[in-house]
């Protein structure tokens, strides 16, 4: 009498379990295109404790109910898809921002965008899948406008003008060839500049006070930004020196320690560089 007791509280328990995940599954499909992803998640977790339920004529029905509403769900993917991609250039196009390419992989302006509508997330690279800026954006229109947005804003905000950037340019590479006893003109390596970057680039209450609370990051990204600005400007000279940047071989590319890529123009194309050189202008 007890072991029946027992499997009854516990068929009981299941059902309750079952029942709250329905009534879940209900609220969630009202709004099933932009919810897609979760309205999956939440017919999932009705199969998991469906599973374990005992045969009955109740578990062989909600066992059909649940193939019929995953066909609707893999339909309604299609149209989430078509939707989001939609939806998304609109709010590019407003900024000036084109939005190009095919699912899963869409490439703005110095980005790309890679989707994974399985696991429903976006993640955020620089360039051509460069260096992923942001991983597992949720598959939200407007997080993943945001996320490029604030991000797009806050490297065009930090930049310096391209006078201004070839300075500091100029004073790493002293910095670093004098460091190293190595002959001014020759080539180094441009990643090598990097850290000395970041030291030029600390406001004055960093020295006065060297605490993560007054450090400014630069980055990589950053780099690669100033160095494209500075391209663009088509000024490189600094007193009696010149800036000469060498493209990278095509085994340099692939090793982040050796060259470092830096857009062309705004439509994704770029150039690997990995020497640096500052040479005196002849007369």
């Amino acid at each position: 009498m007890e072991n029946w007791a027992s499997l009854l509280k516990e068929i009981a328990k299941k059902a309750r379990i079952i029942a709250k995940r329905l009534e879940s599954f209900k609220k969630i499909k009202e709004q099933p295109v932009a919810n897609i992803h979760i309205l999956e998640k939440s017919l999932n977790a009705v199969k998991k404790v469906l599973n374990t339920f005992p045969d009955s004529g109740i578990k062989s029905g909600l066992l059909k109910w649940a193939e019929e509403e995953a066909d609707f769900i893999k339909k309604t993917k299609e149209e989430f898809r078509f939707q989001f991609g939609n939806q998304l250039k609109e709010l590019l196009e407003k900024d000036g921002l084109t939005l190009k390419g095919q699912m899963p992989l869409l490439r703005t302006g110095f980005y790309t965008l890679k989707f994974n509508f399985d696991l429903g997330f976006a993640s955020f690279y620089w360039g051509p899948e460069i260096q992923i800026i942001k991983a597992k954006i949720p598959l939200s229109v407007q997080e993943i406008y945001k996320t490029l947005y604030k991000f797009n804003e806050q490297i065009k905000k930090r930049t310096l003008p391209p006078h201004d950037f070839l300075k500091n340019l100029h004073q790493a590479y002293h910095r670093f060839i004098s460091f190293n006893n190595i002959t001014n003109g020759n080539k180094v390596l441009l990643i090598d500049l990097l850290s000395e970057l970041v030291l030029i680039s600390q406001p004055a209450s960093f020295r006065a006070d060297p605490s993560k609370e007054t450090f400014r990051e630069y980055s990589r990204i950053q780099f690669s930004y100033d160095l494209y600005n500075l391209k663009k400007s088509e000024k490189f000279e600094v007193g009696k020196n010149k800036l000469r940047l060498s493209v990278a071989t095509f085994d340099a590319t692939t090793d982040k320690t050796k060259s470092l890529w830096v857009p062309d123009n705004e439509n994704g194309d770029g150039t690997y560089y990995s020497y640096i050189a500052f040479e005196e202008k002849k007369e």
